[in-house]
C-alpha cells in the first residue's frame, strides 16, 4: 500500500517600520517546509532475518523487495522515495517615496536544504514468470516440473509463475548496492533596485535591475561525481578532484521595464519587458530516468568512496535460504550507466514581454486585448554523450559508443546541460462586466503557440543526442485555443417577507474549453540501434481519419475511442531515425460547463452560512484522456479512459461525467 502524505509549513516574522516620512523598511525572516515521502505502508521487515538474504543491512532500507509474479498483484511496489525540502530566507526591502518617484531596493539570502530519498531498487526486484524451473531443470524431490500430473495442471503460466515462486525459482533479479540518500544544499543571493516614476497623470514608467546568484548544489554526506574523460577511472569526485559540481556564475543580471499610458479617458496601453533567471529543478540532477540505462543521478554513479551500482542476474536462478542470490559486487566487465553535469552549465532565463490595451466599453464593461510572449534560453536538458552509433543488428551498441575504447564498461552517459530553448507567442483577450443588474461576468480567450526542445526536467531524452535541434517543435503543454469564463448572478430579494429565505440567492456558472495537447508517438523499441529507446515513428498519412466513436471489441472488453489512426504511422527502417518531428499529433481537448446554486444566510455580524448545490459538466460532455503513443501497444492511438480517471480522480476530477455535490460552509 502506498503512503504519501504531503506536509507543507510556512513560517515568517516580519518587521515593518517608518524611518521617516519618505522612507520605510520591511525585514522578513522565514522558513518553508515541504515533505512528501513514498513507501510501502509496512516497511520495517528485516527480510534477511526472514531467510531471504538480499544483502540489505541498513535498517532504513528494510522492507519487502519488489516481487512480480505473472498475472498476480505485485508486492513491494514502493521503495523509499520522496524528499523533504527546507528553505530559509532573510529578506530586506526599503521603499523611498520622493516626489514623483517610488524607489524600492533590497536583497535576499536563501539557503535550500533537501533530504533526498529517491532510493529505487535498493530492496531488490525479483521476477517469476513460470519459465525458471523448466530452464533450470532441477530434478530435486518435490519439484513440480517432474510431476506429469502437476505439469499438466500447470500449463497455465499464472499457475506456473506461482509455483516457481513457491519453489524459489526466479526468472531474473536485480538490486542497487549502495545508499542513494543525500543531504543536498544550495545557497542563493539576490539584490535589486527599481523605480516607479509617474512622469504625468497619463504616463507611468517602472524600471529596475536585479542580480541573482545561485550556487552549485553540494552534499555533506556522500559524494557527487562527474564523468571526466581525462581521468583514469573516468570520474571526477566533487570535493576531491573538483570543487563544485558545475562552475559558479556571477553574471546573472536582469533588467526590467514597464509602462502604463492613459491615452484617453477610456483607453489605457500597457507594456512590460523583463529578464528572469531560474533555479534548476534539483530532481533533474538526482532522479532522472529517461530509460536509456544511465544512472539516475550524479549521486548514483559507481565512483568515489560511496559507489552506487546495480547488480543483476538475468538468467533463471534458485533462491536458497540465507544465501544472497545476487552478487555483492559487480562482475568483471559489467556495464554501468553514468550521469554527469556539463561544465558549461548555466542558469536558465526567460525574457517575458507583453503589450496590451484596455478599453472601457461602458460604465460596467471593460475590453482588454494584448500580445504576450516569451523566449527561454539555457533551459535544462540532457543528452547521452556516449550514444552508440546507428546500426541494424543492435549487437554492436556497446562497442560503437564514442568512449568505448577508453571506458569499455561505460554505457549511456547522460549529461545534464543548459542548451535547450523555448519560444511562446499569444494573442489574449478578455471582456468583463460587473454591477450590471446583479451580474458579474468575464470571458477570456487565448490563441497561442509554444515551442521548445524539451518540455520537462526529468525523464526527457532526445531521439538523437547528436541533433538536439531536431527536437524543436510544439511543446508538450502547447494549447492553441483556450476559453475560460464565468457568470455570477445575484438574485434580487423577491419578497420582503421571510427575508432569511428570499434573499442571499445567487446562481453561478463556470466554463472551460481548450484544444488538445501534442503527443509524441514512439516505436518503444531500439529501432535505431543506439540503445536510447527514444525513436519516433514515421507519420505517413493523415492521422485524423478515425470516426472517434466509443467502441468495444467484445461485450466484456473495455471501451475505447480510436483518436488517431495507427495506419497513419510506420516504424522507420531498422538502424535509422524517424524524419517526423517531435509531437506530431494532438490529443483530445477538454470542455466543461459547471453551475451552482448558492444560498447565503447572515448568522451574526461578519458571519454567514453558505449552502451550495454544485453541478459539474452539466452537459455531460465526454472528455477523453490522451491516447497511447506507444507503437507496439495494441492501444496505439486509442483513448481508453477519461481525463479525470487518468489523473487519478475518476468520477470527480475536472471534466468527468455529470455529477452533483452539496456543500455547506461558514464564512467569516
Amino acid at each position: 500500500m502506498l503512503v504519501a502524505p504531503d506536509h507543507v509549513h510556512n513560517y515568517a516574522i516580519t518587521h515593518n517600520w517608518m524611518l521617516s516620512n519618505h522612507l520605510s523598511n520591511q525585514a522578513l525572516v522565514g522558513i518553508n517546509y515541504f515533505g512528501q515521502t513514498f513507501n510501502d505502508n509496512v516497511h520495517n521487515q528485516n527480510i534477511p532475518a526472514l531467510g531471504l538474504n538480499t544483502g540489505v543491512t541498513n535498517s532504513s532500507l528494510f522492507g519487502a523487495p519488489s516481487i512480480t509474479i505473472t498475472n498476480f498483484d505485485q508486492v513491494g511496489v514502493t521503495p523509499p522515495l520522496g524528499r523533504q525540502d527546507y528553505t530559509g530566507h532573510i529578506t530586506d526591502t526599503a521603499t523611498l517615496v520622493w516626489g514623483k518617484h517610488q524607489f524600492r531596493f533590497g536583497g535576499e539570502f536563501r539557503r535550500n536544504y533537501m533530504n533526498l530519498l529517491y532510493q529505487r531498487n535498493v530492496r531488490g526486484v525479483f521476477s517469476y514468470n513460470g519459465t525458471a524451473s523448466g530452464t533450470l531443470n532441477a530434478n530435486t524431490k518435490g519439484d513440480y516440473s517432474t510431476d506429469s500430473s502437476l505439469e499438466s495442471a500447470a500449463s497455465d503460466f499464472s499457475v506456473r509463475s506461482l509455483a516457481d515462486f513457491l519453489a524459489g525459482y526466479a526468472a531474473s533479479g536485480s538490486i542497487v548496492r549502495g545508499v542513494l540518500q543525500r543531504d543536498v544544499f544550495v545557497n542563493q543571493w539576490d539584490i535589486f533596485a527599481q523605480d516607479q516614476y509617474q512622469i504625468s497623470p497619463a504616463l507611468t514608467l517602472n524600471y529596475g535591475v536585479r542580480w541573482d546568484y545561485s550556487g552549485p548544489v553540494y552534499s555533506t554526506n556522500g559524494t557527487f561525481s562527474n564523468f571526466n574523460p581525462n581521468a583514469t577511472n573516468g570520474y571526477s569526485i566533487v570535493g576531491q578532484d573538483i570543487s563544485t559540481l558545475y562552475p559558479r556564475r556571477y553574471t546573472n543580471v536582469s533588467p526590467r521595464f514597464g509602462f502604463s499610458s492613459k491615452v484617453t479617458d477610456k483607453l489605457v496601453v500597457r507594456g512590460t519587458y523583463g529578464l528572469f533567471f531560474d533555479l534548476p529543478n534539483l530532481n533533474g540532477f538526482f532522479d532522472n530516468r529517461p530509460g536509456n540505462g544511465a544512472s539516475v543521478g550524479v549521486q548514483a554513479n559507481n565512483a568515489g568512496p560511496n559507489p552506487v551500482f546495480t547488480v543483476s542476474n538475468s538468467s533463471p536462478f534458485r533462491i536458497v535460504t540465507n544465501t544472497d542470490p545476487l552478487p555483492s559486487s559487480p562482475s568483471a566487465g559489467a556495464v554501468f550507466g553514468v550521469s554527469t553535469v556539463s561544465q558549461n552549465f548555466k542558469n536558465a532565463y526567460l525574457q517575458n514581454y507583453n503589450l496590451n490595451t484596455e478599453y472601457q466599453l461602458s460604465r460596467n464593461t471593460v475590453l482588454q486585448v494584448g500580445y504576450v510572449g516569451s523566449v527561454g534560453r539555457h533551459l535544462f536538458n540532457l543528452r547521452d554523450i556516449n550514444q552508440a552509433a546507428q546500426n541494424t543488428g543492435k549487437s554492436t551498441v556497446q562497442s560503437s559508443r564514442p568512449y568505448y575504447s577508453k571506458f569499455p564498461t561505460f554505457a549511456a552517459i547522460n549529461q545534464y546541460e543548459s542548451s535547450a530553448g523555448s519560444n511562446y507567442n499569444s494573442l489574449q483577450g478578455s471582456i468583463r462586466t460587473s454591477g450590471f443588474h446583479g451580474i458579474t461576468a468575464q470571458g477570456s480567450y487565448t490563441y497561442g503557440h509554444s515551442f521548445d526542445n524539451v518540455s520537462g526536467t526529468r525523464g526527457f531524452a532526445p531521439q538523437d543526442s547528436r541533433n538536439l535541434a531536431a527536437e524543436y517543435s510544439s511543446a508538450d503543454f502547447d494549447v492553441r485555443h483556450t476559453f475560460n469564463g464565468y457568470i455570477v448572478y445575484e438574485i434580487p430579494t423577491f419578497s420582503n417577507n421571510l427575508k432569511a429565505l428570499t434573499s442571499g440567492w445567487e446562481v453561478n456558472s463556470f466554463m472551460t474549453f481548450f484544444t488538445g495537447k501534442p503527443l509524441n508517438p514512439k516505436t518503444s523499441v531500439n529501432n535505431s540501434g543506439t540503445g536510447e529507446f527514444q525513436d519516433r515513428v514515421d507519420k505517413i498519412a493523415d492521422p485524423y481519419t478515425s470516426d472517434r466513436t466509443v467502441t468495444r471489441a467484445s461485450a466484456s472488453a473495455g471501451a475505447y475511442v480510436q483518436w488517431f489512426s495507427k495506419s497513419a504511422y510506420a516504424a522507420p527502417a531498422a538502424g535509422t531515425y524517424s524524419s517526423t518531428q517531435r509531437n506530431s499529433v494532438r490529443g483530445p481537448g477538454l470542455g466543461t460547463v459547471d453551475a451552482s446554486l448558492v444560498k447565503n444566510t447572515a448568522l451574526y455580524e461578519g458571519v454567514k452560512l453558505q449552502l451550495r448545490a454544485e453541478m459539474f459538466n452539466i452537459f455531460n460532455r465526454l472528455n477523453l484522456a490522451a491516447p497511447s503513443g506507444s507503437f507496439t501497444s495494441g492501444n496505439f492511438g486509442r483513448s481508453t479512459t477519461t481525463v479525470g480517471d487518468a489523473a487519478g480522480a475518476p468520477g470527480i476530477g475536472s471534466g468527468e461525467p455529470f455529477n452533483v455535490q452539496f456543500a455547506a460552509k461558514i464564512v467569516f
